[in-house]
């Protein structure tokens, strides 16, 4: 039983804890705390201490606010910013695409939006200066910033010329990390494109940004500028610098001795390795988002802890491992100062799986619910392992990853009240997803499940590290992933909607 599952128990009959000198202290209804648990409790006091200690010191964003005008490189840019600069030319452009045709905008309007955007939000004028100590970012002058305005004059050249435009080189190390573009197609609509480079940048601030683009082709004001990733970044600097950080980094470094790791069906290690990413697009049910939904709310829990349970089972099954650690990609947005923060706000949240042979989805999904809590409760940008100014990732230890994109951090067509016909969204395909294969010279993780919501529903791709699986066992794996959603069956009655067929009960 995981130190999260055994806090949950405890909390869900009204125990609660505290640590007072060094020592273990419960508050609860008498006679609530049984011999069994005070066994419990006298066995993992160590861990319950660490975690509990590092609860009471998980940082709260922006307070104290950043001294302002400091420009320094957050812990996950200093991550990016090892990994990709490194790479070869073709891999050093790790790029987030964005895609707005309107309806009835002027490619004039289309190009003002673009460079009100860049204006408002600094992280999308940063580029980075290589020092002894890192990378240090710069702010680019916003008026600066070159915008491609090209007529399309057959609408069947659009997407290929769209594909050739997010293509073209965004180099870590290069002038801008943003490249805009207006394509105004003959008789069709007129096309935003823009390429953000992912250090700049994350998933959740395309929806972010697609709102602010479309208040200002509405003539809009647009709300108060939210904090900015800069500001948030010299927050983070400051809280490491501080050393507050270190009942946290220790509490994970712990975490990572003691739990199982997870291993390939024969037994072998997942340690991250340099290798050929093998990408497998995974061919999920068109109601499957809906399945989804309604096992969630029967469980009284989100999707995410859905997906996440599936994700356990699956992999469990594939290595016949009961326990072991896996990670999730989590969104460092966690209080309303940064709700609306556009930047590389992501982070890597360690959890342990718990999945024992002939048990049932309700009861996973409950300590994978419990598990993500108190992850998110001792979050960490990528999770450190040293302390101070040396972010360290220590994830290499962990042989499965998930990401989860879901349909409200996409942007949506609805239009908002007040906006124009101006804003106006034409319709456009869902992302592609097709195979691929690519080498990579540095460490790259084992198995990492992406998973995103789109107009057809719930769509993904499954990445495996050839180095590290057989053909056979990434196939393997894939199919239990895909077996382990089509038995996601919610049932009459919610009691025990979400059974999954394999799991017992």
């Amino acid at each position: 039983m995981s130190v999260a599952w055994l806090l949950a128990s405890l909390t869900g009959r009204g125990i609660e804890l505290r640590v007072e000198a060094g020592e273990l202290r419960y508050r609860g209804p008498p006679g609530a705390l049984t011999d069994e648990d005070k066994t419990a409790l006298r066995a993992r006091k160590a861990e319950l201490v660490a975690y509990l200690d590092a609860r009471a010191a998980a940082p709260r964003p922006m307070d104290p606010p950043p001294t302002p005008g400091i420009l320094v490189a957050s812990a996950t840019q200093r991550v990016w910013w090892t990994l990709v600069r490194g790479l070869p030319e073709q891999l050093r452009m790790e790029r987030v695409p964005f895609v707005l045709p309107l309806v009835n905008a002027t490619p004039d309007q289309a190009e003002a939006a673009i460079r009100a955007l860049v204006a408002r939000h600094h992280t999308l004028r940063t580029r980075f200066a290589a020092t002894a100590d890192g990378p240090v970012p710069r702010l680019n002058d916003a008026g600066d910033l070159a915008v491609t305005v090209e007529a399309v004059q057959d609408a069947g050249r659009l997407t290929p010329r769209l594909m050739a435009f997010v293509g073209e080189p965004l180099p870590v190390d290069g002038g801008w990390l943003v490249r805009a573009g207006v394509f105004p197609v003959a008789g069709g609509p007129t096309v935003i494109a823009l390429v953000f480079h992912h250090i700049v940048f994350d998933g959740t601030s395309l929806g972010l940004i697609a709102e602010d683009l479309k208040r200002s082709l509405s003539g809009l004001a647009l709300d108060d500028a939210s904090v900015q990733f800069v500001d948030y970044a010299a927050w983070e600097r400051g809280w490491f610098d501080s050393g507050a950080a270190r009942p946290l980094t220790d509490y994970w470094r712990d975490w990572l001795a003691r739990t199982p790791r997870l291993a390939a069906p024969g037994g072998g290690d997942l340690r991250w390795r340099p290798g050929a990413r093998i990408d497998h697009p995974l061919n999920l049910p068109a109601d499957l988002s809906g399945r989804i939904a309604a096992t969630a709310a029967a469980l009284k829990t989100t999707p995410f802890i859905v997906i996440l349970s599936v994700f356990a089972a699956a992999l469990a099954a594939w290595s016949g491992q009961e326990r072991f650690a896996l990670r999730a990609i989590g969104d460092l947005r966690a209080t309303q100062a940064l709700a609306r923060t556009v930047g590389l706000l992501i982070c890597a949240d360690a959890l342990e799986a718990e999945v024992p042979a002939g048990g049932d989805f309700a009861a996973l999904a409950a300590r994978m619910a419990a598990e993500y809590d108190g992850a998110v409760a001792l979050r960490l940008p990528t999770h450190p392992a040293a302390t101070g100014a040396g972010y360290t990732e220590f994830h290499e230890e962990i042989g499965a990853t998930i990401n989860y994109v879901p349909a409200w951090a996409m942007r949506s067509v609805e239009p908002r009240e007040g906006e124009t016909e101006a804003a106006r969204e034409a319709p456009q395909p869902g992302p592609v997803n097709q195979p691929q294969r690519l080498d990579w010279p540095v460490h790259l993780p084992t198995i990492f499940l992406r998973l995103w919501e789109a107009e057809g529903g719930l769509t993904g791709r499954l990445e495996c590290n050839e180095a590290l699986l057989s053909d056979e066992e990434q196939a393997g794996l894939a199919e239990e992933i895909l077996a382990a959603f089509a038995n996601i069956i919610p049932l009459p009655g919610g009691e025990r909607a979400g059974l999954m067929r394999g799991m017992g009960g």
